[in-house]
């Protein structure tokens, strides 16, 4: 049953979004291949640029419509007209927000990938990236790479944390039939901010153990990479922490009760 429910959330999902990825990596790719061509005349050099442009903006759109398409599918199928058919499957309230979290991670691994694939081509007419100097030094390289895959991963947590935000403001703002748009919007907010409060509190705390870190907040100096990476690590850990506890928090509030509309 969590293998259908994904399917039609997924197709819900991807009959826009799907569109955002075959023309935003489309346009770029073409925009690519048109920048081959020695002398284009203008028309040409002007197509390449218009592709190039539209298919940046269309990743960056492709973000957004990956956040809001994944809302809209769970305010609609746990309160909206679907949700009669939603709330009389043989499933459990768990099920249901499980299949959704899933969908949401899905859908914004596959879109990360897509925006950073169309940023790889939008680039790369102009880069002159030269790998074999970027190894040079070992010690350098192995620092910023480290610092690379740290960084996407916060991204990753962070966007999960994001929409799990979204879902709380749905659930919480559905719980006051009169103005539940509004509520809604400030509970996520309110989740996000918190959230956001406890981890300069945390980082602040952290700092009583690392100078480097405690001149950032005394004299606000500069921090170096390591000093970075420890401060993208206790972000990690922080949006890890605060999102399977928000999961946790809806699942106890869709087991209260679901106003539907």
């Amino acid at each position: 049953m969590l293998g259908k429910l994904l399917k039609y959330d997924l197709r819900y999902i991807y009959k826009v979004l799907g569109a955002y990825y075959l023309i935003s990596i489309s346009s770029v790719a073409l925009s690519a291949l048109l920048s081959k061509i020695e002398y284009p005349p203008y028309i040409i050099d002007f197509i390449e640029g218009f592709l190039a442009n539209a298919g940046f903006g269309l990743s960056i759109g492709l973000m957004i419509t990956a956040f809001t398409r994944t809302w809209m599918r769970f305010r609609q199928s746990l309160y909206g007209d679907e949700s009669y058919l939603t709330h009389t499957l043989p499933v459990s309230r768990l099920q249901l927000f499980t299949s959704k979290f899933i969908c949401a991670v899905i859908v914004l691994l596959l879109s990360l990938a897509v925006a950073a694939l169309v940023l790889l081509l939008y680039v790369s007419p102009f880069s002159n990236f030269d790998i074999g100097a970027f190894f040079a030094d070992a010690d350098t390289s192995f620092t910023l790479f480290c610092f690379i895959v740290i960084l996407g991963l916060l991204v990753i947590v962070q966007s999960i944390f994001i929409i799990m935000c979204g879902f709380s403001g749905i659930i919480i703002g559905r719980r006051f039939n009169t103005t539940p748009g509004p509520i809604s919007f400030i509970a996520g907010l309110g989740c996000y901010l918190i959230t956001g409060g406890l981890l300069i509190g945390i980082i602040y705390l952290f700092s009583n153990f690392d100078p480097e870190l405690a001149a950032v907040f005394t004299h606000g100096h500069q921090p170096d990479l390591p000093t970075i990476i420890n401060c993208a690590w206790i972000c990690i850990a922080t949006y890890t922490i605060a999102t399977a506890t928000l999961f946790v928090v809806n699942v106890n509030l869709l087991n209260r009760g679901v106003n539907v509309e």
